[in-house]
Formats: structure tokens, sequence, C-alpha cells
């Protein structure tokens, strides 16, 4: 009886019905889209993996180093030993320890890109395999020994370009398209900016493998032993020794005593544990945000569907009165009127949510193409996880419901004799 009457009512006056629901409508999708988006990012910043793998590494330095002003290996560092780092992964919180060393004097390197040859100033990294955590690298080619030497570029290193250097000067953006295979001529004892010569210059080739996001920023990373090889065979340097290394505990609850540890060895040692609470802080702030914006705007909504209800009451009161003399009570007119909204809440949340997931596939597209240079970025941006499906449709329904009981409670106390005398 309840969906006849409710349904005729929509059919009397369907502009009434599609204000409600446009309304609805209208937040949800907003709502939807940037909840989704807001999820999306946080996952990929604070995802479980990527969380636990930042709260199990520290980076460990000699104390004293300023890595920032070792560009061209003009400047003396402290050195990292390999007996010191046998110290550290002796210690039973620690499960690896991935060191980096480099060559003993300066270097540039020569490389084609989108038609010219560039030559530039640059460190050589080396680094072992467990360090790249790079998919396009294998295992056995970074061990291979046969010139041209595999090698890695920092992701980062090539979206900073696009990023700023390539906007900023009207430039080609650059792609893994334009690096992956290129063939770098590496040139040993020579300088491009300096007047500074140490030797007879050494040429030498390596290929680009593939990218990670772990490599050293300013510089081209190498498999380990192909850096010895190169300081004792043209260097004259048989000494091993390290920039810093990277140190990965078990397990989380065990970083801050492998932290003590290192440190009462006489290590600088970093860890991303502060800038991942201090991201955690600016998603929960921003998530703070959403909701009291999404509250507003159902708030807005609500006021909107709560005078239509009275207008609808207003105009309806004869046929209210009608219902109660053919025996409805107030209370069955309360729930008339609460069951229209609910369900006006619900078909809104259907059409709301899907509304905005099929505005998010172009939506995603469009930014993709926008991010397509940019090597670190999110496989998804629009996130539709259940748990916030669910939230969203539950607060607009409860909104819809909760903004139509005064008008409801108006129509049920409505007087039939009062009315029907008039």
């Amino acid at each position: 009886m309840y969906s006849k009457i409710i349904l005729n009512n929509w059919k009397s006056h369907p502009g009434k019905f599609l204000l409600m629901f446009s309304a609805l409508v209208i937040a949800l999708v907003i709502m939807t889209l940037l909840s989704t988006l807001h999820y999306g990012l946080q996952n990929y910043f604070l995802g479980e993996g990527q969380r636990e793998k930042i709260l199990r590494e520290l980076q460990v330095t000699p104390r004293g180093s300023k890595l920032n002003l070792s560009l061209l290996n003009l400047v003396p560092q402290p050195e990292l030993s390999p007996e010191t780092v046998e110290q550290i992964a002796a210690l039973p919180e620690v499960a690896e320890v991935l060191p980096t060393n480099t060559i003993s004097g300066i270097s540039s390197l020569q490389i084609g890109l989108l038609g010219q040859i560039f030559q530039t100033d640059a460190l050589l990294f080396g680094s072992e395999w467990e360090l790249l955590d790079s998919p396009q690298v294998s295992k056995t080619q970074w061990e291979s020994d046969n010139e041209p030497y595999p090698a890695v570029v920092s992701t980062k290193l090539i979206d900073l370009y696009n990023l700023s250097f390539a906007n900023a000067n009207n430039l080609p953006q650059l792609t893994e398209a334009n690096f992956r295979g290129a063939e770098i001529t590496i040139l040993l004892n020579e300088s491009t900016f300096f007047a500074r010569n140490d030797g007879e210059t050494v040429k030498l080739k390596a290929k680009i493998a593939g990218f990670s996001p772990n490599t050293k920023l300013l510089g081209l990373t190498l498999p380990d032993k192909i850096i010895n090889q190169i300081n004792s065979r043209y260097l004259q340097q048989d000494k091993i020794s390290y920039l810093d290394a990277i140190v990965r505990v078990h397990n989380p609850e065990l970083l801050t005593a492998a932290r003590d540890k290192i440190s009462a060895l006489g290590l600088d040692v970093q860890t991303a544990e502060k800038s991942l609470h201090t991201l955690e802080s600016v998603f929960t702030m921003s998530g703070l945000a959403l909701n009291i914006f999404f509250a507003l705007m159902m708030a807005l909504a609500g006021l909107l569907i709560s005078t239509t209800f009275l207008a609808k009451i207003t105009e309806k009161r004869h046929e209210i009165a009608i219902l109660k003399t053919m025996g409805l009570t107030g209370t069955n007119v309360a729930q008339l009127y609460l069951l229209e909204a609910l369900l006006v809440g619900a078909m809104s949340s259907a059409g709301g949510l899907l509304l905005a997931w099929l505005i998010s596939l172009p939506l995603e597209q469009a930014i993709n193409s926008l991010l397509s240079n940019l090597l670190t970025r999110p496989e998804r941006l629009f996130l539709f996880a259940p748990n916030i499906l669910f939230w969203l449709s539950a607060f607009t329904i409860f909104i819809s419901c909760l903004f139509s009981f005064l008008p409801a409670r108006k129509a049920a106390k409505l007087d039939p004799i009062t009315i029907l005398s008039k």
C-alpha cells in the first residue's frame, strides 16, 4: 500500500522527486570522487607494504659525512669500512645490510638522448641487486662482468627533470623509452665542468637496464663489484670502502633497538619514521576535512529535502486527511514519508556511486595521460574500496531520513477534521 501511494506521489510531482534525488546524487558524486582519490593516494604512500618497508629500513652513514658536497669527489668524505658493515650485519635485529660504494676519482658520462649527445659530470655508484627493487633488472643480468655494464638510473631524477626543468624551459619530456637500452660512455679521470684530470682518460661502456627509486639521485648506479673492479684496475685503489648503507631489520618493532646499537658504533643513523608520521598526519587531517565538507554538503542537500517534503505535505494535506479518515494513524502517515525518504536516499546512493565510478574512468585516464612521463605514480588514483562506498551510501540514506523526520512528524499531527472542514 505504502509503495503504491509513494509511486503515485512521484508520478504526480516528478519535479520534487528529481529535485531531492539530484541534490543527494550531486553531493554524493563529489564526495565519492574526492574520497576515493584521497584513499587511492593514501594507499599508494601509506599502504601496508610501503609502511612496513619504511619502518624496517635505516640509512647508515659515517659520522661527519656530507654526501651533498661530494658530487665530483672533490671533498674527501668519511668512509664506511667493510669491517663496520660486518659488525652491523652481525646484530641480531638486522636482516640485511646493503652498502653503496663509489669510484675513488672523477668521472663524466656521455649519452645520446633525443638525437643529441650530452656529456656531464656524474658520480658512479655501486649497489647490490637487492637494493634496487627494480622489476626490469634480473639478478643474473646484474651479476654480469661484461661490457656494456648494466646500469640503473634513479626514477626520481627523471621525474624531477620532467616536473621542473623540462616544464620551465619548454623542453621535451623524457620517458622510460628514452633511456632503457641506451648506451652510456663512462669517461674516468675526466671532468666536464672542472679543469681537473687525475690521469689518462679511460672509456668504459654501460647500458641502462632499468630504473629504481632506491638509487642515488645524481649519478649512475652499477653493480658494486664493477665499481670495485674500476677502482682497482683503473684508479689504483684496492681498498674497499662504502659511502653509506641501507640496513633492514627483521620487523618494525626492532627498528629502535637496531638504531641505538648502530649509533653506538659511532655512525649516523637516519630513519624515515618521522616523515612517515608527518605524512600520516597530513592524510588524517585531509580526511577529517573531507568528512566535514561531506557533512556540510549533505546537510545542505538535507535542508532541500526537508523543504521539499514540507511543501509536499502542504499541497497534499487534504489527501493526508482523507487517508486518516480511512483508518491510517499518525504513525502510519509518518512511516509513509519516512519510507519515501528512505527510498529516495537508497536510489540516490546507487545512482550517485554508479555515476561517480563512470566519471572516474575518463578522469583517471586524463590524469594518467598528464602524468604519463612520471615513473613513480599510483597505478590507480581513484580507489573504490567497499568500506568507503558503504559509509558514503549509509550516510546519504541517513541524511535523507533524518531531514524528513520533522516533515513526517508534522504530517502525522495533521487534524483531518480541521482540514476537511475548510
